[in-house]
């Protein structure tokens, strides 16, 4: 009998990692990606194919990053549609262990067109969201963050849908905490592929160095409750 309980109990070990994306919303989920297996897995219903980029490395869930070309590729498929009316959120923890000296830090690029890409980056100071609302046009969202550095940070950018150019149609939070999000300048479109920990414009090149666990994108605004309830369960996991 203690060897058959033995044995459920380690059946029972794999089921745990994936038994915390469960935790989320269910439905309305794009893209769910797991880094749990040898390669990036997306655990939504939309099964978008997933690839290292550089030398990205997997352990214990999370994908590490050295700020030189690494991150995970999904494909070209358009995940955040230009419309204006077209709401989503991103939720995912991140560990920067540094910034590029052109003081970009990519987390995402994920196509809004085909010709497009919404991108959002850590800087220095801030956590900024660069948007893409047509073909050509940018604008540029910012929220100053508490300190990020060497530290899992919990981050969830949401928008929905009353207007990309208007910032209270934008909110970001930070381990549960939201934070004032304001206008910025234009910024220069850029065209690229579907990546996380990757960052590109006509002038910059800036790749994310750390850790990167739980990216999820929604296709919807979370309502803060909601962000608070995904902080408060996902903070219990044991990363790296």
């Amino acid at each position: 009998m203690n060897r058959l309980l033995a044995i459920l109990l380690l059946l029972a070990i794999p089921l745990a990692a994936h038994d915390r994306l469960d935790r989320r919303p269910q439905g309305d989920v794009i893209l769910r990606v797991s880094y749990d297996t040898a390669s990036p897995l997306d655990r939504s219903s939309s099964n978008i194919p997933g690839s290292t980029v550089g030398g990205a490395t997997y352990s214990r869930r999370c994908m590490t990053t050295d700020g030189d070309g690494d991150g995970s590729g999904h494909g070209s498929t358009v995940l955040i549609p230009e419309s204006t009316a077209a709401a989503f959120s991103i939720s995912v923890w991140v560990y920067p262990t540094s910034i590029d000296s052109s003081g970009f830090s990519g987390i995402c690029g994920l196509r809004a067109s085909s010709t497009t890409t919404f991108q959002w980056w850590l800087t220095n100071f801030a956590g900024y969201a660069d948007i893409a609302w047509g073909t050509e046009t940018w604008g540029e969202m910012k929220a100053t963050l508490s300190t990020f550095l060497n530290r899992w940070n919990h981050l969830v950018i949401t928008y929905d849908g009353t207007g990309k150019q208007t910032a209270s149609a934008w909110k970001l939070y930070q381990d549960g905490s939201s934070k004032t999000v304001s206008a910025s300048a234009a910024f220069s479109a850029y065209n690229g592929d579907n990546g996380i920990g990757k960052f590109r414009t006509a002038d910059n090149t800036a790749d994310f160095a750390g850790k990167i666990d739980d990216f999820t994108l929604f296709n919807r605004a979370l309502t803060a409750a909601e962000v608070g309830a995904l902080y408060a369960s996902e903070s219990q996991e044991n990363r790296p």
